[in-house]
């Protein structure tokens, strides 16, 4: 059986839909959690694309994240990446739209990473968050809900159990949850389906376990 290594960061950034997925299907990894103290000291360079998360497979780097979701989606027996090619093509199109909202959310949360100055006050953040969740992430999750409730499968997006689109989207709003200060008071409130999707993943027995480990 191959040796896994998972480095990422310790808050739920792009890394941790790839977590959840290893522990969803039940596969044995190191969880190595990379401080930026490390990450600045030697870890960047060595990476393979200059970023994380990376998994190490018997050693060998692999990275991006979704290229790691995808092939840790197809290790299980869960089904949370479908081998028929129309299914597959529906997750994926999920999984590239949760993505989008992902950069959205790093670039205002990280600015400086992203190449653009940090701002110069808490007063500007918030003035910038606000805009940023009215005007380009609203619009993103109204679309969500709308696909959520389109496809009718009781929280999820396109299949009736739980994908690694689904792992995303939990991801990109946890973030929002615990990271994202300045977050409009009940944002989240206008898309049920979306928290309905939030509250299926946090309540999978294996996140749940790995979030009390």
């Amino acid at each position: 059986m191959a040796q896994y290594k998972l480095k990422y960061f310790g808050f739920p950034g792009r890394g941790e839909s790839v977590r959840l997925a290893m522990a969803i299907n039940g596969i044995d990894f190191e969880n190595d959690v990379v401080s930026f103290e490390r990450w600045g000291g030697g870890e960047k360079a060595a990476a393979p694309y200059g970023g994380l998360p990376v998994l190490e497979i018997d050693g060998v780097a692999r990275a991006q994240t979704g290229a790691l979701l995808r092939y840790v989606g197809k290790l299980g027996d869960k089904g949370l990446y479908p081998s028929d090619p129309a299914e597959a093509l529906k997750v994926d199109e999920a999984l590239e739209f949760a993505d989008e909202v992902s950069t959205i959310v790093l670039t205002s949360l990280a600015p400086k990473s992203y190449g653009f100055p940090d701002f110069e006050s808490e007063d500007a953040k918030r003035v910038h968050r606000e805009s940023v969740a009215n005007t380009l992430l609203a619009p993103k999750f109204a679309k969500l809900e709308a696909l959520i409730v389109e496809n009718d499968k009781n929280g999820l997006i396109f299949t009736d159990h739980l994908t690694i689109a689904e792992l995303k989207w939990y991801q990109v709003m946890k973030l929002m949850k615990t990271m994202w200060d300045h977050l409009p008071t009940g944002f989240f409130d206008q898309y049920p389906n979306v928290q309905k999707l939030y509250t299926f993943v946090e309540e999978v027995p294996e996140v749940q376990a790995w979030y009390s480990s």
